[in-house]
């Protein structure tokens, strides 16, 4: 059984968009970019500061925790915990469960849940336009009932194709004490590289009641020289 909460870390509540237009076929261009760019959107070799936050009010507990996440370039993921405050419970039982299931995660298991077309259908929903800056969205339907993979919508940077935000719920709850798992995840351009920005999710368990977990990633840096990453043409 998958240990519970940890699906967490990638989860996040959802957020209002902005005003967006209807779609249209130009999206078809848009999502070829963003599918051509998912491929080499692989963070590997880079480290970043990492700020847990998790709340459980039905037993008017929380805690947070510091770290710094490290991410070799073969994949493993590890973090190094700064500082921790508040509840041990919520300490042990939620954000340390988090850490330890992507720290243990086999490296083989990305590929399972990459949003690719190999796991996904697409369906282009609107056209945001705010500040000169476009951005598409479309609908992800997944596949397969598969743990990790969820249902709902991404964002995508039309000049490059990256992706800056995923919202919506898993299709398969990660334990039988899960019942719905909703989240927001954030992302921000940098280094021509979709780097996490925040994740915030919403867990509705039958033990519990509504956990919730916020992560907030900042001050990237690659641990050695940075890779040459070349986006699609337009």
């Amino acid at each position: 059984m998958i240990p519970l909460l940890q699906i967490l870390l990638l989860v996040g509540l959802d957020m209002a968009p902005a005003e967006a237009a209807p779609a249209d076929r130009s999206g078809a261009t848009v999502l070829a970019r963003y599918l051509a760019a998912e491929k080499d959107n692989v963070l590997r070799g880079i480290s970043m500061d990492t700020t847990f936050y998790a709340k459980v009010p039905k037993l008017d507990k929380d805690a947070s925790l510091s770290a710094r996440r490290s991410v070799s370039p073969t994949g493993e993921v590890r973090y190094e915990t700064t500082k921790a405050m508040g509840d041990k419970t919520i300490l042990k039982e939620v954000i340390a469960r988090v850490i330890n299931a992507e720290q243990e995660a086999p490296l083989a298991s990305y590929a399972q849940i990459s949003v690719n077309e190999s796991n996904y259908r697409f369906k282009h929903k609107a056209v945001i336009e705010k500040d000169g800056h476009v951005t598409y969205v479309f609908e992800v339907i997944p596949k397969k009932k598969r743990v990790g993979l969820f249902k709902g919508d991404i964002w995508v940077d039309s000049d490059s194709g990256l992706l800056i935000r995923e919202a919506g719920h898993l299709v398969k709850s990660p334990s039988v004490v899960v019942k719905r798992v909703d989240f927001v995840r954030e992302y921000e351009i940098k280094d021509n590289y979709s780097m996490p920005l925040r994740t915030r999710s919403t867990s509705d368990t039958r033990l519990w009641g509504k956990a919730e977990v916020s992560v907030l990633y900042s001050h990237w840096s690659w641990d050695g020289a940075q890779p040459a990453r070349l986006l699609p043409q337009h």
